[in-house]
């Protein structure tokens, strides 16, 4: 922090003696509602620092960095090798230092002190060790994607607890859509769901209301199945060589219908 933008972090501090002190940060401080965008174009100033030093590592910095999470790579062990050096160096410019390293290679964590990698056991045959990266776990031996659930699948079936189970179900890459959409499927029928509540009057269901039962057979067929998903691995490399493709687009299409037929495209 510049020493003139210091006075504008000011914290109050009471000491053992109930004597309140004034202290300015001096450090970029993470909390404060510009943090996130002062990370992210200090990044971007460095790469463009250092585009001609480490030209390998000015686009890693601009476009493969989420403030401190890094996710690259390269189509041989040489390229990537050469770019986690290149990254290094230009981040260590700036006095910043990479650390839990992982890759699917050893060969490209050759050189990183066992104390700045993610797991070192990892890369081992039998190993199920995963590394987690914005709520991705990927398995570098395998080299695949897993997902895995932070919580306790609750039973019980009420708005409140379907709603909530769906809430719980992290997909950034989208890579379980389908799984998403037939509990949203079920949901949709739950918010539509009236009850007869005398002679003349409908009204939905109470948030911890039990579901009628046929949604209730519908919802407990569905976390029996959504229970199996930790199995589930998806390959990270789409197996082509960039050599042979100009340029690659995944594409997911659903429709609004009942049964949301859903279809993957892979253009070259």
């Amino acid at each position: 922090m510049h020493t003139d933008d210091s006075q504008y972090q000011r914290i109050l501090w009471r000491n053992e003696a109930n004597e309140i002190q004034e202290y300015c940060l001096t450090t970029v401080t993470f909390g404060t509602a510009s943090a996130p965008y002062t990370a992210i174009r200090i990044l971007h100033q460095l790469a463009e620092d250092e585009s001609t030093s480490y030209p390998l590592a000015a686009p890693v910095l601009r476009n493969e960095m989420y403030v401190d999470d890094l996710l690259s790579g390269g189509h041989s062990v040489e390229i990537a090798t050469e770019i986690r050096k290149q990254v290094t160096l230009a981040l260590r410019s700036a006095g910043m230092e990479l650390r839990k390293w992982s890759s699917n290679s050893s060969a490209v964590l050759d050189g990183i002190p066992t104390e700045n990698r993610s797991d070192s056991n990892a890369l081992q045959l039998n190993s199920s060790d995963t590394v987690k990266t914005l709520g991705i776990l990927w398995q570098p031996n395998k080299d695949v994607f897993k997902f895995r659930f932070n919580f306790e699948i609750d039973f019980t079936a009420t708005k409140r607890s379907v709603l909530s189970t769906i809430a719980r179900l992290y997909d950034p890459l989208g890579l379980i859509a389908p799984v998403i959409v037939a509990a949203k499927i079920i949901l949709k029928s739950v918010w539509s769901f009236k009850v007869q509540r005398d002679e003349h009057t409908f009204t939905p269901l109470a948030w911890d209301e039990t579901l009628p039962t046929n949604l209730n057979h519908q919802w407990q067929r569905f976390l029996n199945t959504v229970s199996e998903l930790p199995c589930i691995t998806v390959p990270r490399w789409l197996n082509y060589e960039p050599n042979h493709v100009k340029s690659l687009q995944l594409h997911v299409f659903c429709d609004g219908s009942t049964l949301h037929m859903q279809h993957v495209f892979i253009y070259g």
